[in-house]
């Protein structure tokens, strides 16, 4: 990314005001504004979809998306904001803003429920570097851009969610189907190598998992809240910089010095505030008392200022008896009985969630791991706070701790670029269809065992005109998404990645 492009990041947030003006005026191209199809989006609604802009370059967020060197945020009304305790995904960098409609202002309290306006915008950008490990930023390039937003009305309130994957040569970004998302590699360099670092770019569903509040009951909105705000950037609080800017309709933490924050685990903070800081952050919008599914047992908020983290279980209260929010586990751990085992990390029940992962992609019921979605990698300074923290709960003794390495699950072969590929539940070992260039190729057997179909998502069939002993050609250039694939019994999900 051109050093042109990161130096407006990295304005502080005190200037917001004078980066806001500032993008307005540069260039020789009149400043846009988001699209309406972007702030009146709605998962739900196929007119709403089908309207959605197909590429980043028509939202109206850019400005000379194209080229590296200009390319610039150009409607005013979008500000930049950061968050204390990052959600982990998969070690990509971020960036966050978010927009209101003129004269709308978001309702903040002190704790995480904000009332929102009806076409509010949160907006984030995920980045990886193409040479992982390299914090440089020499090697980074944009990967997704998401875009959510908040619909109030008489029929209710509820987030919405699009996304868009740049391209490889950061020129622009093209729509993902609301409906199907897609699973992705990225070519990068590992230890000299060049392997596949998996990714989700989520379906509008997919968003509603997380994001399921309707701000009334339950909280859809997981960053812009009081704890992940309330930090001093520049000497300046960032919500009182929210309030100036005209984001916020009052500080909510003016004259309260002790008002609630998280910490980053890299932050000087007790371990304790890192630790349920972290759990917070990554684990509270499913597991809390105030969350619209997910198992509730385990309580992992950051609200009740004197709870402290307690591991007691009595089977017969069915409950921790001192209110803990760490307790017995809700679903099954397999062997291991406790969720935390005091000075036993390698016996706990979390922490072994949180090293695994499964190898496919769309694996996202499955809750062996933790998070269930939209990762397949391992927070490796996570497990390493969690490990520590777990040993502090029996001090004085020898903590029981099996050295750990993050195993390479999380790593795929490389793709080729115009290749195709099995995802999922439905993927079949026995199976294994291939797509190159126009050209389908299904093992003999299987062709010679029933009709061979390809359709995409809606169920529309794809022309395949027969070559003989499994090869097919297709007359037609597919777009970017999932496709199914029938054959006699057997059914399979494809993920074209041109």
């Amino acid at each position: 990314m051109a050093t042109s492009y990161l130096s407006i990041h990295r304005i502080t947030f005190a200037c917001a005001i004078t980066f806001a003006i500032s993008i307005g005026q540069a260039g020789a191209q009149t400043p846009t504004q988001i699209s309406p199809a972007i702030r009146n989006f709605d998962w739900e609604d196929a007119t709403s979809k089908a309207a959605a802009p197909q590429l980043l370059s028509q939202t109206g967020l850019y400005r000379n998306i194209g080229n590296k060197a200009t390319r610039a945020i150009s409607d005013t009304s979008v500000v930049l904001f950061q968050v204390n305790s990052a959600l982990w995904s998969d070690g990509s960098h971020k960036e966050r803003f978010i927009s209101l409609l003129p004269g709308t202002r978001i309702v903040p309290t002190d704790t995480s429920h904000f009332t929102f306006p009806n076409g509010a915008v949160l907006i984030k950008n995920f980045l990886i570097d193409t040479v992982y490990g390299d914090n440089s930023g020499n090697s980074r390039i944009f990967v997704e851009t998401r875009f959510l937003n908040f619909r109030s009305g008489p029929s209710g309130n509820k987030w919405s969610g699009l996304t868009y994957r740049w391209l490889r040569d950061q020129s622009d970004a093209v729509l993902v189907h609301p409906d199907s998302g897609l699973d992705y590699t990225h070519n990068v360099v590992l230890n000299g190598a060049r392997v596949g670092k998996r990714w989700r770019y989520p379906s509008s569903n997919d968003c509603t998992q997380c994001h399921k509040g309707d701000e009334t009951t339950y909280r859809g909105s997981l960053g812009f809240i009081t704890p992940q705000l309330n930090r001093v950037i520049n000497g300046t609080n960032q919500l009182q910089s929210l309030f100036a800017r005209g984001i916020l309709s009052a500080n909510p933490v003016a004259g309260k010095p002790n008002a609630h924050r998280w910490y980053a685990i890299t932050d000087t903070a007790t371990l304790e505030q890192r630790t349920r800081s972290y759990f917070a952050s990554n684990c509270s919008h499913c597991h809390g008392n105030n969350v619209m599914h997910g198992q509730a047992k385990q309580d992992f908020d950051y609200f009740t200022a004197n709870k402290r983290i307690i591991y007691q279980y009595d089977s017969t209260f069915q409950g921790d008896p001192l209110g803990a929010w760490v307790g017995m586990p809700s679903m099954s751990g397999g062997d291991l009985k406790w969720l935390v085992q005091p000075g036993h990390p390698d016996s706990s029940v979390i922490l072994a969630k949180m090293k695994f992962r499964m190898d496919d992609h769309l694996s996202y019921s499955n809750v062996d791991q933790m998070p269930p979605l939209a990762t397949s990698q391992p927070d490796s300074a996570a497990i390493a706070l969690i490990e520590q923290w777990i040993c502090s709960l029996q001090p004085g003794t020898t903590c029981n701790k099996l050295p750990w390495l993050p195993d390479e699950t999380f790593w795929a072969e490389a793709e080729d670029p115009a290749s195709i590929r099995s995802q999922g539940n439905l993927k079949n070992q026995a199976f294994q269809p291939a797509m190159r260039r126009g050209q389908l190729s299904v093992p003999a057997h299987i062709a010679a065992a029933g009709r061979v179909e390809l359709m995409d998502y809606l169920g529309r069939k794809i022309t395949l005109v027969p070559q003989g002993r499994g090869q097919f050609l297709i007359p037609q250039a597919l777009t970017p998404g999932i496709y199914f694939l029938v054959a006699g019994s057997h059914r399979v999900s494809l993920n074209y990645i041109p």
